[in-house]
């Protein structure tokens, strides 16, 4: 797939995904580290994974109250003052700092399926149109290639730069994908006529 056909392909995907949301609405939230957002987690994710995020968001909150930085941008889906999915992304401070990492991705087991896939790209767009990160870096967790979302982002041609078996235990691979922002935006801005701040 050449660049012109994978950029439009995923802008396509994503510009529905932000559309369905906006149709559906679904409005967006900065996290508030409560027990309803926690509880959320805990429902909606297996139990190694939901321990992992929280601690995450324990320490993310942490360094907040601390008035630190740590990288780490999180926010909440809502539909009808209910909590159907969380997102995010961070920057590592010891990184290039074009460079920019996908967060994990938590959805409502009963959400549509165009509804959790909107979410996902939301985080895309975001990215895409309030930072000014270049490159973007997706961690994908479960049995390597042999998962949805792994098959849906190869077949949006994002590159497959990293896999590393049984990362998190037998049959839990973790493959890394990257995504051009720079490109992406550029060609967004012309093709699409999308507001950017850089």
């Amino acid at each position: 797939m050449d660049k012109i056909t994978q950029h439009k392909t995923l802008m396509d995907k994503v510009m529905k995904g932000t559309r369905h949301l906006q149709r559906k609405s679904i409005t967006t939230e900065s996290l508030r580290f409560d027990q309803q957002q926690k509880d959320f987690i805990s429902a909606s994710m297996a139990q190694d994974a939901c321990e992992e995020v929280i601690r995450t968001l324990d320490f993310h909150h942490d360094c907040q109250r601390m008035g630190l930085d740590d990288g780490r941008r999180y926010w909440c889906f809502k539909q009808e003052g209910k909590i159907i999915g969380l997102t995010g992304y961070h920057y590592r401070l010891w990184d290039h700092p074009d460079i920019v990492w996908s967060a994990w991705f938590v959805a409502a087991p009963d959400a549509a399926a165009m509804t959790k896939l909107g979410m996902i790209y939301n985080n895309m767009y975001v990215c895409l149109t309030q930072t000014r990160f270049s490159m973007m870096y997706i961690e994908l967790l479960g049995d390597g290639t042999d998962s949805n979302i792994y098959n849906i982002f190869k077949a949006l041609g994002l590159e497959e730069i990293a896999t590393f078996h049984d990362f998190h235990g037998h049959n839990k691979d973790m493959v890394v994908m990257k995504i051009n922002l720079n490109e992406l935006r550029e060609f967004s801005r012309k093709e699409y006529g999308i507001d950017t701040i850089c």
